[in-house]
C-alpha cells in the first residue's frame, strides 16, 4: 500500500432530460467509508446537483489532476477514480459529464500519468462494462497488451470494478438512496465477516464478489458486476477497526493446589481459541508449574488472564526462571518448553519476573485466537467436516441473511466440495442466506478449485469462498 491514497469521486444527478436521484449521495456515503475503513487520507469530491450544479464536470476533472499531480508528483501513491452517474457503450464505456461523454480511455491516461502504485477504478453507471469483453480472440490479446504496455507496467496493481456489463442498466436503491453497486460494497465493506482474519484486511475481489452475490439474490436487480484485475501480489482495500478475536473477559484464578483448576479453564470455552493451541497451551503450563517451577505445586499458583495476556503468578520462595533452564536439557518440561517456542515462534512475548510472586507471562498474538462468533458464524474443526453426520448437526437460525463457516482449521478436500456445497444450499432452502466459506490463507490452490465449482452454477449463486 502507497504512504498516500488518494480518491476523486464524481457523481452527478441533474442531468438534462434525464435527472438521477441518488449519484451525489452514492459519493458523499462513499467518501466515509474510504476515509474510514480504507486509509484514503485525501479525498476530491466533483458532485453536482439541483441545490449545486457544475457545468463543467470535466473541467474541475482535469483541475483536480493537475492539483494531485503537483502535490504528489514525487510521492508514493495510490488513485481510486469513483463515478456515479449515466454511462453508454458504444465501442468502448463513455462516462457522461453532463453533455459531454468522456471515453474511460481518457480517464486511464490522465491517471495513469501520474504512475501510480495502483490504480483502482469503480463505476456505478449503466452500460459500465468497458468492453474488455470482446468476441474475438485476437482482440483480446490486443486489448490485453494496450493494457499491460500503458497501465500495468507502470503500476503493481490495476483494478476495474464496474456495476454491470456493457449491454445493461445499472439499478439505484430507493431505501437506501444509493446504487444497488455502491450499496452493496458499502455493506461488504462493514461487514467484518469478510475481511482476511490474518491479515485484518478485505481485498478488492473478494468486496467484488460479495457485492455480485448479494446483487444475484436480490432478483429485482438485473445487472451483472464486472470486474477486471491485473495485480501482483495482495492488495490490502479495506483493514478492520480493531481486533477481531474475541476479548477475553479478565478471569483470575486463586492460588490453587489442584492444577486442573487451571489446565480447565485453558481448554474452557472461555479461552476463545483452537482446541489445539489450548492443548499445547495446557500442555506447556502444566510442565512450567509441575518441574520448571521446581516446587511441584507446594504452594499453589494462580494464573491471571486478561484478553490476550496471561499470568501465572507463582507464590514459592524458589526463584527459578523457566525461560534459562538450560540445565536440564533433555527434562521433560524443557522439552515441551522448547517445542512450544518452536511451534508458535513469533507469536508471542515471554517474559519472567523474581518476586512475591514470581511472575511469568506470555503476552500472544491475536491471530492465534479464534475471531468473534455470532449466532450466524460457525468455526469448525472436525477434521471429517464433509460427512453427513457433522454438517447435518449445524443449525442456522432461518434469521441469518448470511452464515459464515470458517473451514481455516480443517481440512475441506476438493473430491468433497461439491457435496458440501449440495448439502449447505439443502439445509438453508427454506432461508436462501448467502454462504461465505473461509479457508486458510494459504489454500491457494483449494480456493481457486472450489472457485471453479462455483463459477457460472446457478445452483451455487448463494455461497462465496473468501
Amino acid at each position: 500500500m502507497a504512504d498516500n491514497r488518494i480518491a476523486v469521486m464524481i457523481g452527478i444527478n441533474d442531468y438534462s432530460g434525464k435527472p438521477l436521484r441518488y449519484c451525489v449521495n452514492d459519493v458523499e456515503t462513499f467518501d466515509q467509508i474510504l476515509r474510514n475503513k480504507c486509509k484514503f487520507n485525501q479525498i476530491f469530491q466533483i458532485i453536482s446537483s439541483v441545490d449545486k450544479h457544475k457545468s463543467d464536470i470535466y473541467e474541475e476533472f482535469a483541475k483536480t489532476m493537475e492539483e494531485i499531480e503537483v502535490e504528489f508528483k514525487t510521492q508514493d501513491l495510490d488513485i481510486l477514480f469513483y463515478f456515479s452517474g449515466h454511462g453508454i457503450f458504444t465501442d468502448q464505456t463513455l462516462l457522461e459529464f453532463h453533455n459531454q461523454k468522456i471515453p474511460m480511455q481518457e480517464i486511464f491516461d490522465r491517471i495513469n500519468k501520474l504512475n501510480p502504485s495502483h490504480q483502482i477504478y469503480i463505476l456505478d453507471a449503466c452500460h459500465a462494462g468497458f468492453g474488455v469483453e470482446v468476441k474475438s480472440s485476437e482482440d483480446i490479446s490486443a486489448i490485453m497488451e494496450l493494457y499491460n504496455q500503458k497501465y500495468i507496467a507502470k503500476s503493481d496493481g490495476v483494478y476495474f470494478l464496474c456495476s454491470c456489463k456493457e449491454n445493461e442498466t445499472a439499478k439505484a436503491f430507493p431505501k437506501y438512496q444509493n446504487g444497488v453497486f455502491t450499496h452493496y460494497l458499502i455493506e461488504g465493506l462493514n461487514n467484518s465477516k469478510i475481511y482476511d482474519r490474518d491479515l485484518a484486511s478485505l481485498s478488492l475481489p473478494v468486496l467484488h464478489e460479495y457485492a455480485a452475490k448479494k446483487i444475484s439474490l436480490n432478483g429485482d436487480y438485473q445487472q451483472t458486476p464486472f470486474i477486471q484485475i491485473h495485480s501482483s501480489g495482495y492488495y490490502p482495500f479495506a483493514f478492520l477497526d480493531g481486533p477481531t478475536s474475541q476479548k477475553l473477559v479478565k478471569e483470575q484464578l486463586p492460588p490453587s493446589d489442584n492444577e486442573n483448576d487451571i489446565i480447565d479453564f485453558i481448554l474452557s470455552d472461555a479461552i476463545n481459541a483452537p482446541r489445539s493451541f489450548k492443548k499445547d497451551l495446557a500442555h506447556l503450563f502444566a510442565e512450567l508449574i509441575f518441574n520448571l517451577f521446581e516446587h511441584n505445586f507446594s504452594t499453589g499458583v494462580a494464573l491471571h488472564v486478561d484478553g490476550h495476556l496471561f499470568r501465572l503468578l507463582d507464590y514459592s520462595k524458589v526463584h527459578v526462571n523457566p525461560f534459562e533452564a538450560l540445565h536440564k536439557e533433555g527434562h521433560a518440561g524443557v522439552v515441551v518448553r522448547n517445542r512450544f517456542f518452536e511451534t508458535y515462534e513469533g507469536k508471542f512475548e515471554a517474559s519472567y519476573t523474581s518476586g512475591k510472586p514470581n511472575i511469568i507471562e506470555f503476552n500472544f498474538d491475536e491471530s492465534l485466537f479464534l475471531p468473534k462468533i455470532d449466532h450466524c458464524s460457525f468455526y469448525i474443526e472436525e477434521r471429517r467436516f464433509w460427512s453427513p453426520k457433522v454438517i447435518s448437526a449445524l443449525e442456522f437460525d432461518p434469521a441469518c441473511e448470511e452464515i459464515l463457516i470458517d473451514l481455516s482449521h480443517t481440512i475441506l478436500p476438493l473430491s468433497r466440495g461439491r457435496h458440501v456445497f449440495d448439502y449447505l444450499i439443502q439445509m438453508t432452502a427454506k432461508t436462501n442466506p448467502l454462504i461465505m466459506i473461509r479457508l486458510d490463507k494459504d489454500d491457494n490452490m483449494l480456493r481457486q478449485d472450489l472457485q471453479n465449482i462455483l463459477n457460472g452454477r446457478n445452483e451455487y449463486k448463494r455461497i462465496m469462498v473468501i
